[in-house]
């Protein structure tokens, strides 16, 4: 109806994502006037909107009490507002839906487009575009990086700030005019994506190509008869770029590298792509290939580097408990020759000084060995928290936890073993030699526990007492 109603002498046609008229028709027909009368009623049971028709003379015509005498010789003008639907938004025209893809916030939005039009449903990487009533869900979330960190855009205008409004996801296999439509944008936006900087010299916009050497094309309209062509290959080439964003960098200026090389002078953009993109797109991912090969002979040497440094943190841990053993059994001997001095001829007099000095040399030693293996330690770890973040950022965190932590937390795990009965072994020698030194230490220690746990027993009888008369009082 708004298509036949645009054909009228005069008459202009507009549609935004709110609101679709046409302005300034004349010469109604009745079976036009019951048109928009059905029109109108179908448009509130549907819940589409609200269709209004207006008249320069009439104002706001009641289509359900007016006939169409009363608009003869009249200047007309149909408004439809639309029902605000939340994430999903519809056009009535093709034209309508060409105004919104030039829309840099509406093509930004997650949503759905319906069109009162029979063509084959398709998704972007924002948008899902189908049929009337035929979806209600957007689609979900996906991020590339910016082009605009690759390109240098002077004009800071032509290469988009995202590309996920003209990044097809499903669909797009039919040729149907919205679908064409959608295309044509998505090519403009997408061959803005590849070359090296975008420049403006003496009015005109120029797509620049650095590598070997600098090439230089303007840019220009596309011809629709050849974006059958170019769609696919531009396409391609933007998949291969962005979907990896770890590579997106270098994928780009090799892409750019063999483009300057290939292409042709005089050339437009992005027409010129047709000839020249296919085969620099393949010469492309040949260098990128060699490019992975030096990486992973790179990735190997470091992991090799990473393997030693893992076997010597090992060693370190492993060595740490035989320092920690060997320290106890020398102590062992030590306070072994202060027994054979006790049962020996020496008097107690001379074994006393000679076992608290031995005693103190045991806890010195226990000490500072414990302290120095923790500190040893505490260094490796950091050591190792910088090699993550600077030698080894590749490598997610499961992948270092298998070849990193477990590893070493296992060698770790048996000297934390270890240091239990050693800690229990020079408990018990330090005690012997505090004994030694003073005879009734022992007694005197079992009489003040003996004292304390009868203190205990009854403190916790008095409290047991007091909750009894406390409970039982009324």
């Amino acid at each position: 109806m708004f298509v036949a109603l645009s054909k009228f002498e005069g008459a202009t046609t507009s549609e935004s994502t709110t609101i679709c008229r046409v302005d300034n028709f004349s010469e109604l027909d009745a079976a036009t006037y019951i048109l928009i009368s059905q029109a109108a009623d179908i448009a509130t049971d549907e819940q589409i909107g609200n269709l209004k028709l207006f008249g320069n003379i009439s104002g706001e015509i009641d289509l359900r009490h007016s006939t169409y005498a009363d608009l003869i010789g009249e200047t007309l003008h149909l408004r439809l507002e639309k029902l605000d639907r939340g994430n999903v938004v519809s056009f009535i025209t093709i034209a309508g839906l060409q105004t919104a893809l030039a829309d840099m916030t509406f093509i930004a939005r997650r949503q759905c487009v319906w069109l009162p039009f029979d063509f084959e449903q398709f998704k972007t990487g924002t948008a899902v575009f189908c049929g009337w009533g035929k979806c209600t869900e957007p689609p979900p979330h996906q991020v590339f990086d910016s082009p605009r960190k690759l390109v240098r855009d002077q004009t800071h205008r032509l290469t988009p700030d995202s590309l996920s409004p003209w990044y097809l996801v499903e669909g797009g296999h039919d040729m149907s005019a919205v679908f064409e439509l959608w295309r044509h944008c998505a090519l403009v936006n997408l061959s803005l994506c590849i070359p090296s900087e975008i420049r403006v010299v003496d009015g005109v916009d120029q797509a620049v190509m650095r590598g070997a050497r600098t090439s230089v094309a303007p840019v220009s309209a596309s011809n629709k008869e050849h974006e059958v062509v170019l769609y696919p290959l531009v396409s391609d080439a933007i998949r291969w770029i962005y979907d990896q964003p770890r590579d997106t960098e270098t994928k780009f200026y090799l892409l750019n590298n063999h483009l300057s090389l290939d292409w042709r002078e005089g050339e437009g953009w992005p027409a010129g792509l047709a000839v020249s993109l296919g085969g620099s797109l393949t010469s492309a991912k040949e260098a990128f290939g060699f490019h992975l090969q030096d990486q992973s002979k790179d990735a190997l040497k470091s992991l090799g580097d990473l393997r030693k440094g893992l076997q010597d943190d090992v060693a370190r841990s492993q060595q740490s408990t035989k320092d920690l053993l060997s320290a106890m059994w020398r102590d062992v001997a030590i306070a072994g020759a202060v027994f054979a001095l006790k049962t020996g001829t020496t008097t107690q007099t001379a074994v006393g000084p000679i076992a608290i000095g031995a005693a103190i040399l045991l806890v010195c030693s226990i000490v500072i060995t414990l302290i120095s293996n923790w500190r040893f330690e505490s260094l490796l770890r950091k050591s190792r928290s910088s090699w993550r973040t600077k030698l080894y950022a590749y490598m997610d965190e499961k992948q270092w936890l298998e070849l990193v932590d477990q590893p070493v937390s296992a060698a770790r795990r048996v000297y934390n073993i270890a240091i239990i009965p050693t800690l229990l072994i020079y408990l018990g020698l330090v005690t012997f030699l505090i004994s030694t030194a003073f005879p009734d230490f022992i007694d005197g220690a079992n009489s003040l526990a003996a004292q304390l746990y009868d203190s205990l027993g009854e403190l916790i009888a008095a409290a047991r007492a007091y909750v009894d008369r406390y409970t039982s009082s009324p």
